[in-house]
């Protein structure tokens, strides 16, 4: 596909996944997959390239889907946002005042993360929602008010689909055994949901942050609520480190997980850091150069935990957040739970799934 976006302004990373805020995919017209926060999408998408890949990689080889760098605009020093601009424009063709970028978009989470074939006369179908522009665009001009793309979506042109037939001898009989056992499909799939918290707040517990099956991977990052909810001058995905955030402790039917509660000082995130390069298994990687450093990881904060065997498979979790002074601007807190799910066709088309 293709974006026509005015020189006022330069796109957000992930600038493909962030023109949609909601997909469900439906396999013989049975719904499987269904989100239910606004901008579940982008934001399952912005994990699977986070918890997966290294940032070095995101930016280069999935620039294709408009991931650029591995900054926030609003970060930056002025000089630093004059150089970003550029990075943001790669070999992009300029029509008038107008930069053309071209994107191919993979939809790359929950059922679509596995790439085994569909058995034959099976149906597949995506449904995505669009977002205003605020959500995938930072503008960089000087009239506000006067903004191109404000308050609407961007105009897609040129989209089609590109799809596959694959088909082999080994393939053929594989799917043949349909008629004896369903053909089954193992992926891990990632939900969204969300918690805003108040300006002024200093001592903050959310209770039953999530409920029912513990998930295999929680991970979680605070971002200002009026970026969140598309701010014109503002990226989405800005989950930089709060200076204030002093102890976090995260339970598990009251009693806490391990790691926790995890003590914050000098306003150097540490241990946060550790936690989530363990839970990425990216401690002691010999293939993993040019991984998320610490200071990347101040300006894009996510917190992890990984249950282990000894915590229990069912529950309430609770939330603690202890600031060394009360906010001074309302954050939204994002979380990510990640689940091991299996779905199943059989030789009727019958589809169902399970969460293991």
């Amino acid at each position: 596909m293709s974006v026509s976006l005015h020189e006022d302004y330069i796109p957000s990373n992930g600038f493909a996944a962030k023109q949609f805020g909601v997909m469900e995919v439906e396999i013989n017209s049975q719904l499987i997959s269904s989100s239910k926060t606004t901008c579940e999408y982008f934001l399952a998408d912005y994990m699977t390239k986070f918890g997966n890949f290294n940032r070095d990689y995101v930016s280069s080889a999935y620039q294709i889907e408009g991931y650029y760098d591995h900054e926030v605009y609003d970060y930056l020093t002025q000089p630093d946002k004059e150089v970003l601009k550029q990075i943001r424009r790669p070999q992009c063709f300029r029509d008038g005042d107008h930069y053309v970028y071209e994107l191919v978009f993979f939809p790359s989470n929950g059922f679509c993360l596995d790439n085994k074939p569909l058995p034959l006369n099976t149906t597949m179908k995506l449904k995505f929602n669009r977002l205003r522009s605020e959500f995938s665009t930072v503008y960089i001009g000087s009239t506000p008010e006067q903004a191109t793309h404000k308050g609407k979506p961007l105009e897609i042109k040129d989209c089609y689909a590109v799809c596959e037939y694959v088909s082999s001898p080994s393939i053929r009989n594989y799917f043949t055994r349909i008629k004896s056992k369903p053909i089954s499909y193992k992926y891990q799939e990632i939900t969204v949901s969300t918690r805003d918290i108040p300006e002024k707040t200093g001592n903050l517990t959310l209770h039953n942050i999530k409920g029912g099956n513990t998930p295999a991977v929680l991970f979680f990052g605070l971002t200002n609520t009026k970026s969140f909810q598309g701010a014109i001058d503002k990226e989405t995905t800005a989950f930089g480190f709060h200076q204030d955030l002093q102890n976090i402790n995260l339970t598990l039917n009251g009693q806490s997980c391990l790691g926790y509660p995890m003590r914050i000082t000098n306003q150097l995130p540490i241990w946060p850091y550790f936690r989530l390069m363990d839970v990425m298994d990216k401690l002691v990687s010999s293939t993993s150069p040019n991984t998320l450093s610490l200071e990347q990881f101040k300006k894009s904060s996510i917190f992890a935990h990984e249950f282990s065997g000894t915590e229990e498979t069912q529950g309430w979790m609770n939330l603690v957040l202890d600031f060394k002074e009360p906010t001074t601007e309302a954050q939204t807190l994002v979380m990510w739970s990640c689940h091991s799910v299996k779905i199943t066709i059989d030789e009727h088309g019958t589809v169902e799934k399970e969460v293991l």
